[in-house]
């Protein structure tokens, strides 16, 4: 008797699940998630079939379904809460331009003519204005110069023997692909303290050596590398062994 009473009982429980049992989907398609309530109410094998036919009812829906499904509840693809456009704002399309990250240093995260450069540029780094200050080239027992650069068209000049990347090239054997750089900074005047008077600012040209083998020399003397060095008019500089001279002069 006691056996036949519990194989009653769960054909009755059979009988509840397979007809009008919670998880059913509902007119839409979607599965409604039965409550603590209704779970507790059940065996755990039948809680187990509910979520396998749940499972297998949202396999089976197609992408644009589940597309649907998103845009009804106002969620992207992660299931994060999309932001609601205001009114007159339009999507912002996608961008598959090249940005440039791949190519840029690690270090210094800067490129310069399509290359990876060494140094960055600082903070105060600024243009010329308007035509001045010029690069004479004097190749040796010659009086007149050879070349000419004209420095103040932009706020810096990478000096080395790569013709592709360098602004001016130098061709000789010790001079390295990157081997200097002329930047143009803001000069600040120093006022005394408690002084009331605005400071007046200059855009100077600075030498910096980026590190090279054979070095850079300031009129006769060798600067030291990753410093900044002021240049005023008539300087003399030489990079690395080459035997060219390079005259810093600025036209009135």
């Amino acid at each position: 008797r006691s056996r036949s009473r519990s194989r009653s009982r769960s054909r009755t429980r059979r009988r509840d699940h397979h007809g009008d049992a919670p998880g059913d989907a509902d007119e839409s398609g979607r599965a409604e998630r039965p409550t603590l309530a209704q779970l507790a109410g059940k065996p755990r094998r039948a809680r187990k079939r509910d979520r396998a036919d749940r499972e297998r009812r949202e396999d089976a829906r197609t992408p644009r379904e589940w597309g649907n499904a998103l845009a009804e509840q106002a969620l992207d693809h992660r299931g994060r809460t999309r932001r609601q456009l205001a009114p007159g704002e339009v999507k912002q399309k996608a961008n598959f331009g090249l940005t440039g990250v791949l190519n840029e240093d690690k270090r210094t995260g800067k490129l310069y003519n399509g290359a990876v450069v060494k140094w960055s540029e600082p903070a105060d780094a600024a243009t010329p204005q308007g035509p001045g200050w010029r690069l004479y080239v004097f190749t040796p027992g010659e009086d007149a110069p050879a070349k000419v650069f004209y420095i103040h068209r932009q706020s810096a000049y990478l000096v080395g023997s790569d013709a592709d990347i360098a602004d001016v090239h130098v061709d000789h054997t010790s001079c390295a692909t990157q081997h200097a750089v002329i930047q143009f900074r803001i000069k600040t005047e120093a006022l005394p303290p408690g002084s009331i008077e605005q400071p007046r600012r200059w855009i100077r040209p600075y030498l910096l050596d980026l590190g090279s083998l054979a070095g850079t020399t300031l009129n006769g003397d060798r600067v030291e590398p990753a410093r900044y060095y002021e240049l005023l008019e008539k300087d003399l500089v030489r990079f690395g062994r080459s035997p060219l001279e390079f005259v810093v002069l600025k036209s009135s």
